[in-house]
């Protein structure tokens, strides 16, 4: 018996508009459903372009060094992304410089299987520290658009991506802070995931991925990864992969002792402490770097896509993506070969409601929101252009010097700290 015409209708919407959340997709589909509009907002966010929900109402993160209160609202921001995508997320405390209370922010993508995670990493502190005619931590800017707002916003992009992929292992995200001061959000996460014994797929730090330096040289853009004995076989595959999926880049793989060793980012205290961890970043730096006009304008955003696609990838290749059961997916569209029933569900197609059923199962085990589209991004508020606002009047404390040398007692720092 033929379906009645409502019924073959509301299987037909049924079909448009229920996504295909039980088909595994490939890496390739994956790393394609990078967004650059939305790589370019979390950089605007995160430089005070645009304004953010801070820790306690709403703040333009001009700074996001460790010694500006802001870098609080730094975290809450980059906590509030990832929970915003329907991911756990959990704070890991230390100390740095003598202050108390700073956090890496740390996200995980659930998977099937009780595999060991990859770590993909950023940091979301910055530093304006050789900006000419010098810079006080308490008072100036330093937006780090390149370094390193432009790895955190990877970060985010790479867990709204997989936020829905079936992964086999975890993917987990860690935003890092007081990277600029001696590595010390890395180092103190480091040594506490050691001390727990517990293993990694490979880690990878991504700091920073936005500065084009080969953009007018007529050759393909490198995209560089720096590694050490250890780390060598997951930088060859990072390499293969994204010499694969990413046309137009050149991928490039290089052990650190042939730039001088490279313990300036955050992979450096994990390879101390045994694991297999590569430095993804763009090479050579940027005029701005460390300095009040490392700006948004400094962001290559097709580069840094092509970065993130990198990552995808990656977490994809290793944590692996695990195939719908047989039964999990119709064997045809919903309203195909229709015949009606009698009694409860009559006008709707043989196996519909199953199908809805197991949609809904794998939704609600996930406990994640499925299908994340890119943002829509808000009009400029009236009376600010929507390039950088003006930065609003702020005051040293009374009694402090603009010296940032003189404002430590007994600590100095050197021009070009060991955090990149």
């Amino acid at each position: 018996m033929p379906c009645s015409p409502g019924a073959l209708a509301l299987a037909t919407l049924l079909a448009v508009r229920a996504p295909p959340a039980l088909a595994a997709p490939d890496a390739a589909a994956l790393a394609a459903a990078v967004d650059e509009e939305e790589l370019r907002m979390t950089v605007e966010e995160l430089t005070g372009v645009l304004p953010v929900d801070g820790a306690v109402g709403e703040v333009r993160l001009l700074s996001r060094d460790v010694h500006d209160p802001r870098v609080a609202d730094a975290a809450e921001y980059v906590r509030g992304r990832f929970r915003d995508l329907g991911l756990d997320v959990s704070s890991h405390g230390f100390s740095c410089q003598g202050i108390d209370g700073l956090e890496n922010v740390v996200a995980e993508v659930p998977g099937a299987g009780e595999g060991p995670p990859i770590l993909l990493s950023a940091h979301y502190d910055s530093i304006g520290s050789l900006t000419e005619g010098g810079w006080d931590p308490l008072v100036d800017p330093a937006p780090g658009a390149d370094d390193d707002a432009s790895g955190v916003a990877l970060l985010v992009e790479v867990a709204r991506v997989l936020g829905d992929a079936p992964l086999a292992a975890p993917v987990r995200l860690v935003a890092f802070s007081c990277e600029e001061y001696g590595l010390a959000g890395s180092t103190a996460y480091a040594a506490d995931l050691a001390g727990r014994g517990e293993d990694l797929a490979g880690m990878v730090s991504f700091d920073p991925v936005g500065y084009n330096a080969w953009d007018a040289s007529g050759e393909a853009p490198w995209l560089w990864a720096s590694h050490d004995d250890r780390s060598a076989e997951l930088a060859a595959r990072w390499a293969e992969l994204a010499a694969a999926g990413i046309p137009g880049y050149a991928p490039v793989a290089v052990h650190e002792d042939l730039i001088g060793g490279d313990a300036r980012s955050d992979h450096h205290p994990f390879q101390e402490r045994g694991y297999a961890a590569i430095h993804g970043g763009g090479f050579p730096q940027p005029p701005a770097y460390h300095t009040t006009s490392d700006t948004v304008d400094v962001v290559d955003f097709a580069y840094l896509a092509a970065f993130t696609r990198s990552a995808v990838l990656l977490a994809a290749d290793l944590a692996g993506l695990v195939e719908p059961a047989a039964d999990e997916a119709p064997d045809e569209a919903p309203g195909a070969g229709c015949a009606c029933r009698s009694g409860p569900g009559a006008g709707a197609p043989p196996g519909l409601f199953s199908w809805l059923a197991g949609l809904a199962a794998v939704a609600a085990a996930s406990g994640r929101r499925r299908w994340a589209a890119p943002r829509v991004r808000p009009g400029p508020p009236a009376g600010l252009p929507s390039s950088r606002p003006p930065e609003p009047a702020r005051t040293r404390p009374p009694g402090s010097p603009r010296s940032r040398r003189s404002r430590w007692p007994g600590r100095t720092r050197s021009r070009s700290p060991r955090g990149r």
